[in-house]
């Protein structure tokens, strides 16, 4: 058996399991990889066993999930607390199949397919661990949504989100918000968790400790840009935990609310921007902080308007200085 220790592969960090498998710790920081690499035993525990309970069969999935992203372990988390809310801790062997598929598509008859598709991954991996003679998560995956098309933004259309996010009577976090997505190409998600311990205003960086990918991240953001960032709340929090609301008001204010416009068009907008300065997609997935290439290359393959922007980010700087100086 090879033993357990991390090594790095594309920038990835894996570990090698007992069955000689390769296991991608989902992390490019060595010190992270190592923390996980401890966590994570060394391959799949055995199946729990016919007649096990939900709890045991959870901690050998916990265990199992150690090397995963932090949304995969949200997801599992959230799959097990529905589990022991709808069906208390009992025998796995005992949830009858008609029963466990009512229960499931109530619990996610609000979801979109390829969420419940994920949740159906995660049942089907508890069940399998508890060796039944059939797994009762037997129906079959949903063919997912057709993808709603995305576009980045044209310069004008920028200058017009921006005039519009320094509007009298917008709230004081929104100008920096756009202008901080605009720059940087950052996640939503990633926005929201900002807390002011992660910014250093003085050489303007921002310390991603953990992303949608599970992975650490740095971010360089133009001082110009860093400006713009509000005070923390008293929670050092920088910008509101819902803010969907105050974002279509404003795309409706700039003449924005159609097809193919959402909040990810400026990270579409910042990723087309360094595909046409000629930035190598290895860099551009770092920047954008991908798993995998795939995901970029689909950014590079997204139809939209032509961006008259020039190719800098300099030049989205350019609009923003223009727009904060009237």
């Amino acid at each position: 058996m090879r033993a357990n220790r991390p090594f790095l592969r594309n920038g990835i960090w894996y570990v090698w399991n007992d069955r000689g498998n390769r296991v991608s710790l989902r992390t490019r920081d060595r010190a992270e990889a190592l923390r996980r690499a401890a966590e994570l035993r060394p391959g799949r525990e055995g199946r729990a066993g016919r007649g096990a309970r939900l709890s045991a069969v959870a901690a050998r999935l916990y265990r199992e999930a150690a090397g995963r992203s932090r949304a995969h372990r949200r997801a599992l988390a959230a799959a097990v607390g529905w589990l022991r809310t709808r069906f208390g801790d009992r025998r796995l062997d005992r949830v009858s199949p008609e029963a466990l598929h009512r229960a499931f598509l109530e619990w996610t008859a609000a979801d979109a397919p390829a969420t419940r598709n994920r949740k159906r991954a995660v049942l089907h991996r508890l069940f399998a661990l508890a060796d039944l003679p059939e797994n009762p998560v037997a129906w079959r995956p949903e063919a997912p949504r057709q993808r709603r098309p995305r576009r980045a933004l044209t310069d004008a259309e920028l200058r017009r989100l921006l005039d519009a996010a320094r509007a009298p009577g917008r709230p004081p976090w929104l100008l920096g918000f756009v202008a901080l997505a605009a720059a940087t190409g950052m996640r939503r998600g990633e926005l929201l968790a900002l807390r002011e311990r992660d910014v250093d205003r003085t050489s303007g960086t921002i310390e991603l400790v953990s992303s949608k990918t599970g992975a650490r991240r740095r971010i360089r953001v133009p001082l110009e840009v860093v400006a713009l960032l509000p005070a923390p709340d008293p929670h050092g929090r920088l910008f509101p935990s819902s803010p969907e609301r105050t974002w279509r008001r404003l795309l409706r204010d700039a003449g924005l609310l159609q097809p193919g416009v959402c909040f990810y068009s400026l990270r579409h907008t910042r990723a087309r921007i360094e595909a046409e300065k000629g930035t190598p997609v290895r860099a551009l997935q770092s920047l954008l902080g991908h798993a995998s290439l795939r995901t970029t290359d689909h950014y590079l393959r997204e139809r939209g308007a032509p961006i008259a922007v020039g190719g800098d980010v300099a030049e989205i700087l350019a609009v923003l200085a223009a727009c904060c100086a009237r």
